[in-house]
């Protein structure tokens, strides 16, 4: 008759019990005195493996319970490896979230702030560079949504020498790709940025003269600047010529009235 399997190994007066990791040879041996004469060998057999297999399940479910015992509870979070380093780091700062969140809202506050200084700083040397108010420029410089770099460039001076000078650059600030362009050079070939020649002067926005002397020298703002050619712009810089001159004079008169700085 089969035993079943949750039978417990026969115990008590005539009866033996089986080690624990015992053999399979050790087992059958314990099952025959058992059983007496009367077991064949399929069934000592039988009966031993049906032990050995109980025996497996209670070692089984012991290490079950064990494991159980110690597995972490249900929100745990378990860190292994890097993260655990990364955690027992942070955890050493002896800093909170908020602590955090807080010194990088800072931290980007201050980034933001430099980085606009850094601007002003290049855009105020662009003025200096061209003989522009500062102040002017900034606003015409934000308004028309402009990139400003001062790039280096290489010329042939009056005696023929190779020199260098810094030279304003410029690009749409929402187009990287775009190539940069000396600033004089789009000065004279951008009709917007023209209108604000008359603040970018000196004379253009203190005088109290002529309207002719304010327009003269809000023209020679950009053709009485010489700026080396720089490949990025298939405009070529201006000269100062007659023509030129009138141009941007008569583009200055017409919006004076209604752009000021």
């Amino acid at each position: 008759m089969p035993i079943p399997a949750d039978t417990p190994p026969p115990t008590g007066e005539g009866t033996a019990t089986a080690p624990k990791g015992a053999s399979m040879k050790e087992v059958e041996t314990l099952i025959r005195s058992i059983l007496g004469k009367d077991a064949t060998s399929r069934d000592a057999t039988l009966t031993a493996e049906n032990f050995k297999l109980r025996q497996q399940r209670r070692e089984l479910r012991d290490q079950l319970a064990a494991a159980t015992k110690s597995q972490p509870g249900k929100d745990a979070l378990v860190l292994m490896g890097d993260d655990k380093k990364a955690y027992e780091e942070f955890k050493a700062l002896n800093l909170k979230p908020g602590d955090i969140k807080t010194g990088l809202e800072e931290r980007d506050t201050l980034r933001k702030g430099e980085a606009e200084r850094a601007v002003g700083a290049t855009i105020d040397e662009a003025a200096e560079l061209l003989g522009w108010t500062p102040a002017a420029l900034r606003k015409a410089i934000a308004k028309e949504g402009l990139h400003v770099e001062i790039k280096e460039v290489k010329s042939k001076n009056d005696e023929g020498k190779t020199v260098t000078e810094r030279v304003p650059h410029v690009r749409k600030a929402a187009n990287e790709k775009d190539a940069l362009q000396a600033l004089a050079e789009f000065a004279e070939g951008d009709d917007d940025f023209q209108l604000y020649l008359p603040a970018l002067t000196s004379e253009g926005e203190t005088s109290t003269g002529s309207q002719s002397s304010t327009k003269t020298t809000a023209a020679k703002a950009v053709a009485g600047v010489r700026m080396p050619s720089t490949g990025s712009s298939k405009q070529t810089a201006p000269t100062g010529g007659a023509s030129k001159e009138k141009a941007l004079t008569e583009a200055v008169e017409r919006q004076r009235a209604t752009i000021r700085l």
